[in-house]
Protein backbone atom coordinates (compact mmCIF):
# COMPACT_ATOMS: atom_id res chain seq x y z
CA UNK A 1 0.00 0.00 0.00
CA UNK A 2 1.21 3.24 -0.96
CA UNK A 3 1.94 6.35 1.78
CA UNK A 4 -0.77 8.78 2.51
CA UNK A 5 -0.28 12.48 1.23
CA UNK A 6 1.73 14.82 3.04
CA UNK A 7 2.26 11.90 5.69
CA UNK A 8 4.70 9.03 6.90
CA UNK A 9 1.48 6.69 7.28
CA UNK A 10 0.93 4.38 5.13
CA UNK A 11 -2.48 3.70 4.10
CA UNK A 12 -2.88 0.11 5.57
CA UNK A 13 -1.30 2.12 9.35
CA UNK A 14 -4.38 4.92 8.96
CA UNK A 15 -7.07 1.71 8.68
CA UNK A 16 -5.65 0.15 11.60
CA UNK A 17 -6.43 3.50 13.75
CA UNK A 18 -9.45 3.39 12.19
CA UNK A 19 -10.33 -1.03 13.13
CA UNK A 20 -8.57 0.22 16.46
CA UNK A 21 -11.71 3.05 16.92
CA UNK A 22 -14.30 0.88 15.12
CA UNK A 23 -13.54 -1.88 17.54
CA UNK A 24 -13.62 0.89 20.78
CA UNK A 25 -16.69 2.17 19.65
CA UNK A 26 -17.92 -1.50 19.28
CA UNK A 27 -16.60 -2.30 23.11
CA UNK A 28 -18.44 0.56 24.26
CA UNK A 29 -21.64 -0.01 22.55
CA UNK A 30 -21.79 -3.17 24.25
CA UNK A 31 -20.82 -1.47 28.12
CA UNK A 32 -23.92 0.47 27.23
CA UNK A 33 -26.12 -2.62 26.13
CA UNK A 34 -25.45 -3.89 29.62
CA UNK A 35 -26.15 -0.75 31.31
CA UNK A 36 -29.18 -0.62 29.52
CA UNK A 37 -30.22 -4.08 30.51
CA UNK A 38 -29.30 -2.92 34.40
CA UNK A 39 -31.70 0.07 33.85
CA UNK A 40 -34.22 -2.11 32.32
CA UNK A 41 -34.37 -4.98 35.62
CA UNK A 42 -33.54 -2.16 38.70
CA UNK A 43 -35.36 0.90 37.07
CA UNK A 44 -37.61 1.10 34.54
CA UNK A 45 -38.50 -2.40 32.93
CA UNK A 46 -39.35 -0.29 29.70
CA UNK A 47 -35.83 0.19 29.35
CA UNK A 48 -36.02 -2.82 27.45
CA UNK A 49 -37.21 -1.25 24.21
CA UNK A 50 -33.78 0.80 24.03
CA UNK A 51 -31.69 -2.24 24.63
CA UNK A 52 -32.99 -4.20 21.87
CA UNK A 53 -32.81 -1.06 19.53
CA UNK A 54 -29.51 -0.20 20.71
CA UNK A 55 -28.52 -3.63 19.97
CA UNK A 56 -29.96 -3.73 16.71
CA UNK A 57 -27.90 -0.60 16.29
CA UNK A 58 -24.68 -1.92 17.30
CA UNK A 59 -25.05 -5.37 15.48
CA UNK A 60 -25.48 -3.66 12.46
CA UNK A 61 -24.47 -0.61 12.16
CA UNK A 62 -20.46 -1.03 13.85
CA UNK A 63 -19.32 -4.80 12.09
CA UNK A 64 -19.35 -3.19 8.54
CA UNK A 65 -17.21 -0.27 9.84
CA UNK A 66 -14.89 -2.79 11.68
CA UNK A 67 -14.42 -5.47 8.47
CA UNK A 68 -13.67 -2.51 5.92
CA UNK A 69 -11.10 -1.19 8.06
CA UNK A 70 -9.75 -4.49 8.67
CA UNK A 71 -9.98 -5.73 4.86
CA UNK A 72 -6.98 -2.43 4.61
CA UNK A 73 -4.83 -2.90 7.98
CA UNK A 74 -3.18 -6.17 6.63
CA UNK A 75 -4.29 -8.03 9.16
CA UNK A 76 -2.60 -11.56 9.71
CA UNK A 77 -4.94 -15.07 9.48
CA UNK A 78 -5.00 -15.53 12.72
CA UNK A 79 -7.17 -12.16 13.83
CA UNK A 80 -9.41 -12.31 10.51
CA UNK A 81 -10.41 -16.16 12.66
CA UNK A 82 -10.56 -13.95 16.21
CA UNK A 83 -12.61 -11.66 13.94
CA UNK A 84 -14.96 -13.97 11.98
CA UNK A 85 -16.03 -15.60 15.12
CA UNK A 86 -16.81 -11.76 16.38
CA UNK A 87 -18.88 -11.25 13.47
CA UNK A 88 -20.70 -14.20 13.78
CA UNK A 89 -21.34 -14.68 17.54
CA UNK A 90 -22.80 -10.82 16.78
CA UNK A 91 -24.72 -11.92 13.77
CA UNK A 92 -26.43 -14.08 15.69
CA UNK A 93 -26.82 -12.14 18.85
CA UNK A 94 -30.07 -10.86 18.81
CA UNK A 95 -31.66 -13.98 17.44
CA UNK A 96 -31.16 -15.57 20.35
CA UNK A 97 -32.93 -13.59 22.47
CA UNK A 98 -35.99 -13.58 19.88
CA UNK A 99 -36.38 -17.60 21.04
CA UNK A 100 -37.35 -16.15 24.54
CA UNK A 101 -40.62 -17.35 23.94
CA UNK A 102 -40.45 -20.42 21.93
CA UNK A 103 -37.13 -22.40 23.10
CA UNK A 104 -36.07 -20.46 26.36
CA UNK A 105 -33.28 -22.95 26.34
CA UNK A 106 -31.95 -21.52 23.43
CA UNK A 107 -32.69 -17.91 24.23
CA UNK A 108 -30.77 -18.44 27.24
CA UNK A 109 -27.39 -18.55 25.31
CA UNK A 110 -28.04 -14.71 24.77
CA UNK A 111 -26.11 -13.74 27.85
CA UNK A 112 -23.19 -15.90 27.53
CA UNK A 113 -22.96 -15.09 23.57
CA UNK A 114 -22.18 -11.70 25.01
CA UNK A 115 -20.06 -12.24 27.41
CA UNK A 116 -17.87 -14.37 24.10
CA UNK A 117 -18.32 -10.92 22.14
CA UNK A 118 -16.89 -8.54 24.66
CA UNK A 119 -13.85 -11.38 25.44
CA UNK A 120 -13.56 -11.27 21.72
CA UNK A 121 -13.85 -7.88 21.05
CA UNK A 122 -11.69 -7.08 24.33
CA UNK A 123 -8.77 -9.30 22.72
CA UNK A 124 -9.02 -8.00 18.87
CA UNK A 125 -8.94 -4.26 20.91
CA UNK A 126 -5.55 -5.16 22.68
CA UNK A 127 -4.07 -6.72 19.35
CA UNK A 128 -5.45 -3.61 17.22
CA UNK A 129 -3.43 -1.75 19.93
CA UNK A 130 -0.10 -3.43 19.60
CA UNK A 131 -0.72 -3.24 15.60
CA UNK A 132 -0.60 1.01 15.52
CA UNK A 133 2.03 1.08 17.89
CA UNK A 134 4.30 -1.54 15.47
CA UNK A 135 5.52 0.12 11.80
CA UNK A 136 3.63 -0.76 8.99
CA UNK A 137 6.16 -2.77 6.62
CA UNK A 138 7.11 -0.57 3.97
CA UNK A 139 7.41 -1.37 0.13
CA UNK A 140 10.99 -3.05 -0.28
CA UNK A 141 12.99 -0.25 -1.82
CA UNK A 142 15.41 -0.13 -5.09
CA UNK A 143 18.82 -1.85 -4.87
CA UNK A 144 21.55 1.31 -4.52
CA UNK A 145 23.10 1.75 -8.17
Amino acid sequence: MGRAHGTGLTVARWFRYAYLGALVLFLLGLVFQVYLVGQSLFVDPRDWAAHSSWGWTVAHGLPPLILISAAFSRLGRRRWYVLAALIISTGIHPFLAGFRDSNPSVAVLHPINAVLMVALTVWLLQDAWTLVRVQTPAAPSAPPT
